[in-house]
């Protein structure tokens, strides 16, 4: 060996000896506020990373993946310094070894949160069960029951939280639990879910949810952290068009349990509402005047119009349609005034429908039919027709969204991930579209429109307590959730009653500036921009050094900072307002800045 190739070893080892020395010292000056997400890089479920990516970047959650090869580098307190929390996901880690339990124990004992997703831990190298999960001591709860049970191991059960504040807690929404607290969906009744066999192994396991089975969401302390299990595949669920589930369960397990910053995923961070009525034929030409007439629409409140525009209905030539370009366009520029017009199908409202779902129609004429119902709202309203609603709930995926992205459109009501938030839904485990935005229904139980509400015999005060409650929601979540209805719908004093009341609340919280309400293209808007946003929280020795970049902007984007981690004090620039809500600080910024660094004085420990 040559001298200068010795010299040239020796450098190398010096070199490595200060990188990790100065690695080290950085990590214990510096802390960063972020989820790590560990996955097993042998793991081929590319379409359950790309769910949980899609979801927190929505949420504006900061985020990395760590390869369980790295994560076992470090022991637990020094991963604290890179993460405050760490998710093990469905599917992405079903075969780790057991020193990621170890390492996971220690994070949790040092002060980290643990997020056990399903299937983590649950099997060898070789692809066997193992005779309990690797997580079993950390979560208290057995979920591998395979040696004992077999087929049984893994069951299909519906959920049932062990009460309607628990199902608040993890921000399930009014409306997506029966008053047996089972979560349900739109039509069918409760839910059924893929859940282990499960016991509890350990006193201090609290309980949120059980199957016949066993525990499903369970929460337990570990040292100075904690441990969540969920027995239900999050990642999964999401792939296939479900999104509430990982939605929900994240943000709880982010905001409130791990308690780290983020951003949120409404303009300003407020709670807001799409009130989308529906248009869809020549009745409305009695029913939308009585609307106005009873003062069920009103000005200050943007609601959303979807209108059928055609003259007919059920087949060509029957004369029932809306007619927007005749008899209905007084009715359109009447509306006009209180919201924004949108597409509801392809010009003929039920032969669209029943053509659509029964797939006798080819994609041109698809496109062909919903091209001009547009261009006949556009010449009635002067502005490009950019949100869309499918007749009767029709919208065959991924081809319909397609369309919809062909004509410019940024947004559509969906009766798929019912319940859930604006998003970038999945189907058959990819992402439809990057740049049309779905808005599920907000269901109540097993119905959705009033006239299915009034079909199945909900109270009047049945109704309102769902409307009351769903308005409550987005304002303490600060999230955003549709309603729909048609203006037929309201067709008995009772029901315009109990729509009458929930207006009366809804300006009282437009007026006290805690909730907005627009329509769907508004916040489709907002969410593609957020989710091109960089975000860092880091503390570095007293402060928290706060950076936001965005090419498109970040006006109206809005950060969520945990009043425990900040000082009672501290300065903002111009370009920031606040707010702070319960135990949170709300930073909103106000111009259209491109980037922006906050320096906030950091709580001590």
């Amino acid at each position: 060996m040559s001298k200068y190739f010795k010299w040239l070893l020796l450098l190398l080892a010096i070199y490595l000896i200060w990188n990790r020395c100065a690695h080290l010292f950085i990590a214990t000056n510096r802390v960063i506020a972020s989820v790590g997400l560990v996955y097993d890089p042998g793991a081929a479920d590319s379409s359950v990373r790309n769910a949980y990516e899609s979801v927190l970047q929505e949420e504006g959650i900061p985020h990395r993946w760590i390869s369980y090869h790295d994560f076992i580098l470090q022991d637990g307190r020094d991963q604290l310094h890179r993460f405050q929390a760490l998710i093990f996901p469905d599917a992405l880690c079903r075969t780790i070894p057991i020193d990621v339990a170890s390492r996971a124990k220690q994070f949790a004992q040092c002060g980290g949160k643990v997020l056990v997703v399903f299937d983590a831990g649950t099997r060898d190298r070789r692809g066997h069960y193992r005779k309990k999960g690797i997580f079993v001591n950390l979560l208290g709860v057995d979920y591998v029951q395979y040696d004992r049970l077999r087929n049984a191991a893994y069951l299909t059960s519906h959920l049932k939280f062990n009460s309607a504040a628990d199902a608040a807690y993890w921000q399930i929404p009014p409306g997506k639990v029966s008053p047996s607290n089972e979560l349900m969906s739109y039509i069918y009744g409760p839910m059924n879910f893929s859940v282990p066999a499960t016991r509890l192994t350990s006193s201090s396991t609290r309980v949120y949810a059980s199957s016949p089975f066993g525990p499903v969401l369970s929460r337990r302390p570990v040292g100075k952290g904690e441990a969540v299990w969920i027995g239900i595949p999050l990642g999964a669920l999401k792939a296939s068009g479900d999104d509430l589930e990982l939605r929900a369960f994240l943000r709880t397990f982010v905001e409130t349990i791990a308690e780290l910053p983020h951003l949120v995923p409404s303009p300003r961070g407020l709670g807001g509402l799409v009130i989308d009525w529906h248009v869809d034929y020549n009745g409305e030409w009695i029913w939308l005047p009585s609307m106005l007439s009873h003062h069920l629409v009103r000005k200050g409140i943007h609601y959303e119009f979807d209108v059928t525009a055609g003259p007919d209905n059920n087949h060509p030539g029957d004369g029932e349609g809306f007619d927007a370009a005749g008899r209905g366009r007084p009715l359109v520029k009447e509306i006009m005034h209180y919201g924004w017009i949108g597409s509801h199908g392809g010009w003929l409202h039920n032969w669209f429908a029943h053509n659509l779902e029964r797939h006798k129609l080819s994609r041109r004429e698809i496109l062909h039919l919903v091209q001009i119902n547009d261009e006949c709202l556009q010449n009635i309203t002067g502005y490009p027709i950019i949100s869309y609603a499918a007749p009767q709930g029709v919208h065959p995926q991924p081809e319909m969204t397609e369309i919809l992205q062909q004509l410019g459109m940024c947004a559509y009501y969906y009766t798929g991930d019912a319940g859930s938030a604006p998003n970038r839904t999945f189907y058959n485990g990819r992402m439809v579209s990057k740049k049309v935005v779905a808005f599920p229904i907000m269901p109540n139980q097993n119905t959705a429109s009033f006239y299915e509400m009034g079909e199945k015999h909900f109270s009047t005060q049945e109704i309102e307590t769902w409307l009351d409650g769903t308005m409550k929601y987005v304002i303490k979540q600060r999230t955003v959730r549709l309603i729909y209805s048609h203006p037929h719908d309201l067709n008995t004093p009772q029901l315009r009653h109990a729509f009458s009341h929930f207006i009366d609340g809804v300006q009282v919280e437009l007026r006290k500036g805690d909730l907005q309400v627009e329509p769907m293209y508004v916040y489709a808007h907002f969410l593609l921009r957020l989710v091109k946003t960089r975000t860092s929280f880091t503390r570095i020795k007293g402060e928290w050094i706060v950076h936001l970049s965005n090419p498109q902007g970040l006006n109206d984007v809005c950060i969520d900072m945990p009043a425990a981690l900040l000082q009672k004090s501290f300065t903002l620039p111009a370009t920031v307002s606040s707010r702070k809500t319960g135990d949170h600080w709300l930073f909103t910024i106000l111009p259209d800045l491109q980037d922006l660094t906050l320096q906030l004085p950091a709580a001590k420990n």
